[in-house]
């Protein structure tokens, strides 16, 4: 009985890495990204935003890990190399209705074999709704609202693991101009605020991210 607690453990610990994340916006707001990935982000963090997304290519780096991400058409792609650990993943996104969208994730990990998402989204007048079933077993659900110059975004990491409802992040992002984003945003896992800053233009991004004494960065580049 002994063993099985401890393996179930283990289990538990390497199946859902609650430090992951791709690109610095997402990171800057506390980990929000399920409701609000507008670009080749989505393929990682929500699929079913890929029919909003702008397409484009992704490349950050977040505690020294190498992260790209794609987004084209109905289709999306993300690999990610950090800790010792890579995985990747081929999405894909299909309107509901003019409001709601589907997804589907299908990937590798190195050292998990084969995985696979689903995810929802809902849109409406600036508000939000995402949930990523993350390798279907990780729910994980979030909220946010937009406007032209504000976007605040909260969620939980883990519905389902009683342990995990504390582990929840909240977000927000200020445009006080077109070509400026500032962000902020709490993680539970860290005991300090988390900040950033975007430089935008209509085809490139430049988004960096402050975590814990560490600089962390991303660029992404818009078709």
């Amino acid at each position: 009985m002994k063993r099985s607690i401890i393996y179930l453990v283990l289990l538990i610990c390497v199946s859902t890495p609650a430090n992951a994340c791709i690109g610095a916006r997402q990171a800057a707001m506390g980990w929000c990204g399920v409701a609000i990935s507008d670009d080749a982000t989505t393929a990682y963090w929500n699929p079913a935003a890929i029919v909003w997304a702008k397409d484009g290519f992704m490349y950050g780096s977040i505690w020294g890990s190498t992260d790209l991400a794609a987004k084209y058409g109905s289709f999306g792609f993300h690999y990610v190399d950090e800790w010792g650990k890579w995985y990747c993943q081929i999405g894909y996104g299909h309107h509901l209705n003019t409001h709601s969208a589907v997804g589907f994730n299908l990937g590798w990990m190195n050292y998990n074999g084969p995985t696979a998402d689903v995810s929802y989204l809902y849109r409406v007048n600036g508000f939000s709704f995402g949930v990523l079933a993350q390798n279907l077993g990780n729910i994980r659900p979030e909220i946010a609202y937009s406007t032209e110059f504000v976007t605040l975004s909260a969620g939980i990491y883990d519905l389902l693991n009683v342990y995990s409802l504390r582990d929840f992040h909240v977000g927000v992002e200020i445009r006080p101009f077109p070509i400026l984003a500032l962000r902020g945003g709490y993680n539970s896992d860290y005991e300090d605020l988390i900040y950033g800053v975007a430089i935008k233009t209509s085809f490139l991004t430049l988004d960096y991210v402050r975590i814990e004494e560490v600089n962390c960065f991303s660029i992404t580049c818009i078709f």
